[in-house]
């Protein structure tokens, strides 16, 4: 709804980089704080399968991402906090949302 009204409002093109800029720029802030606040516990887990999980991430995290983005059932902010939790690295997660919005 507020992105149709930002269209309305703004012109398409206007609203386009508004709308993109903003979406990008609160997964950045989600993805921050989820990296400053709970990261360390996500590390501290111990789990094996959190292991593999966090290395195919910091391996792959942009195609992960990418792919995330691409399920509908899969929120848009918990894959900024959940993402913020693993080593990825600060690239790929912007790239993803800049290239998944």
């Amino acid at each position: 709804m507020l992105t149709a009204a930002a269209g309305l409002l703004l012109g398409f093109t206007q609203a386009l980089a508004l709308v993109w800029l903003a979406a990008v720029l609160g997964a950045a802030i989600a993805f921050a704080l989820s990296r400053h606040l709970g990261q360390a516990s996500f590390q501290n887990l111990g789990s094996d399968r959190i292991a593999r999980l966090d290395a195919l991430v910091a391996e792959r995290g942009l195609v992960v991402l990418l792919a995330l983005r691409l399920v509908p059932v899969v929120p848009f902010t918990a894959i900024n906090y959940l993402a913020g939790l693993t080593r990825m690295s600060w690239t790929s997660y912007l790239l993803g949302p800049a290239l998944g919005i």
